[in-house]
């Protein structure tokens, strides 16, 4: 069954307390930044590369920051998704 891994990203404003979260939009739906494994490539760096494409660059997570906590599954795929803390800069560009 084929994985796609990825991550929400989410900032916390210290000066406010604010939460921000950074999510893609696919279909009109909007997602935590993933895709689909190349050959060879494990969980974490699938979402380590998905992340860095689709943010443009902006965001290169640190592997040993990576933990793909939910895991949940459909009829045609399997999903590893983590948690990654972004600075409130990276939220804010999205905005």
């Amino acid at each position: 069954m084929p994985q796609s891994c990825g991550a929400l990203l989410y900032a916390s404003d210290p000066k406010t307390g604010e939460i921000g979260i950074v999510l893609g939009q696919e279909a009109g739906i909007w997602l935590p930044f993933r895709g689909i494994n190349q050959p060879g490539e494990t969980k974490e760096e699938t979402a380590i590369r998905e992340v860095r494409e689709e943010t443009g660059g902006l965001v290169n997570m640190r592997p040993e920051c990576v933990e793909l906590e939910h895991h949940f599954s459909t009829k045609n795929k399997e999903y590893f998704i983590g948690l990654y803390e972004t600075e409130v800069a990276v939220v804010e560009k999205f905005a």
